[in-house]
């Protein structure tokens, strides 16, 4: 009988690290049992000579709808099909991001409807932040959740397009010209842009001209 150990968000060790585990697997060989859990495989080169790789699918939108209506029978919330459908469209396969987006949403209006607004549970604050204050520390805060979300593999696009709407919605009309602008100039397009990086510079950038836009209500 093994031992299993599984490492979750393996894909952040140091090479150093992994090196390591290396040598305590090839070591205690028929001890163990380990899972390494990553969302990029290229980090694990250095103990890819030991591993088997298991590609996992990306969570369907039926099985995140099934997962949000086992939550909402288990808290006796009554969730409309449709609604859960549109949750589970907008979490671009992110089951983590969907169960977000229904607790956000249920507090922010219940009993819930079809139609209502879907929030992600995130947009919201970091919006009043950008608006709140206009500075280098902020800016720096702000990258670091923007950082979070997507490490927590929440779409960049999905990020984005949350932003900017509920950048607009805080904002007076006049400056909704130039968000648009900006809307336009740094869309994420998987045709245009590599994934990851691109897509994660995308979003920094109009938070950053966002900050300039808000800045001008002050003058």
């Amino acid at each position: 009988m093994y031992t299993a150990i599984i490492l979750c968000e393996a894909d952040k060790l140091s090479s150093d690290a992994l090196l390591y585990t290396k040598w305590m697997i090839e070591r205690y060989e028929g001890c163990y049992k380990v899972f390494f859990c990553c969302s990029d495989i290229t980090k694990l080169q250095p103990i890819m000579s030991i591993c088997k790789v298991v590609h996992l699918q990306k969570t369907s939108d039926d099985e995140i709808v099934d997962v949000l209506e086992f939550i909402a029978k288990q808290e006796g919330i009554e969730l409309p099909l449709q609604m859960a459908a549109r949750m589970a469209s907008n979490s671009k396969s992110n089951l983590r991001q969907a169960i977000r987006s229904f607790e956000a949403t249920w507090h922010f209006n219940t009993p819930l409807t079809e139609n209502q607004e879907i929030k992600t549970g995130w947009e919201e604050y970091i919006a009043k932040n950008i608006i709140e204050e206009q500075s280098p520390k902020q800016l720096y805060d702000i990258r670091g959740k923007l950082q979070n979300l997507i490490e927590h593999n929440v779409s960049a696009e999905f990020i984005f397009m949350t932003v900017v709407e509920e950048l607009k919605s805080n904002l007076d009309d006049k400056f909704h010209k130039e968000m648009d602008t900006l809307k336009m100039k740094y869309n994420i397009n998987s045709n245009d842009h590599e994934q990851g990086k691109s897509d994660n510079d995308a979003v920094k950038k109009i938070v950053h001209k966002s900050m300039k836009i808000e800045g001008k209500t002050s003058i």
